[in-house]
């Protein structure tokens, strides 16, 4: 077990929404929402770019990278 600091405001708020959990439940509760949240948007826009245009995409950044010069 560990101990974390937070601000006033900050419990203040977490109180609100907590419920009958604990607050280490409420944490894991609300990193495991956000973590479904993020992979939703990212599956949201997988196969937006047909394999043509993945391809020219892949091509022109090889290109770009080949032209860099490193300083």
């Amino acid at each position: 077990m560990k101990t974390i600091m937070i601000n006033d405001v900050v419990y203040e708020k977490l109180s609100v929404v907590k419920d009958n959990r604990s607050f280490s439940e409420l944490l894991d509760d609300l990193l495991a929402e956000s973590r479904a949240s993020r992979l939703y948007t990212l599956r949201k826009y997988f196969g937006v770019v047909g394999n043509k245009e993945a391809k020219a995409m892949r091509a022109a950044s090889r290109k770009i990278r080949k032209e860099l010069v490193i300083r």
